[in-house]
């Protein structure tokens, strides 16, 4: 019981740490625009409920409206479309609206994590690492070699 709270603590500050090492820029643009066409597609209010200002259904966005950046950090982003996408698995209840710039940041960093652990992966050189190297080659067999070059850069193949 004592281990996993000091793993759990532990965690939740190494989460800390990489939150402020990375942090995550909304493109209130990009916000505003969801809210706009949200007022163009949908009246006020529906069925007693007022119009929705956490969500948009995918399909009434064309490919560039998809690949607009809803958010940013130190390596990477998060499309309005990979946003849309990974939403369907949050709850509605927890689906924070798009003028909610700070819960946005936070479900933003969330969907990002194993994206910015990669990111520091790859800065600690783990992905250069021997004992890395030799997982990979056991994992990819007959292809690893050419994995390898890739990841160190090497045209040869």
């Amino acid at each position: 019981m004592i281990i996993e709270k000091r793993k759990q603590s532990l965690m939740r500050d190494y989460f800390t740490e990489l939150h402020s090492k990375y942090p995550i820029k909304i493109e209130r643009p990009t916000c505003d625009f969801v809210l706009k066409k949200l007022e163009f597609l949908y009246p006020d209010s529906f069925g007693g409920h007022a119009r929705p200002k956490n969500d948009i259904d995918q399909a009434q966005l064309d490919k560039d409206e998809q690949n607009l950046v809803l958010g940013s950090y130190k390596g990477g982003q998060l499309t309005l479309g990979q946003y849309l996408t990974n939403l369907k698995r949050v709850p509605p209840e927890r689906r924070p609206n798009f003028d909610i710039y700070d819960s946005l940041n936070e479900i933003v960093f969330q969907m990002a994590f194993m994206d910015i652990l990669a990111l520091e992966a790859k800065d600690a050189g783990i992905d250069k690492s021997k004992v890395y190297l030799d997982k990979l080659a056991k994992e990819l067999g007959p292809h690893a070699e050419k994995v390898k070059n890739l990841i160190r850069g090497s045209k040869k193949e």
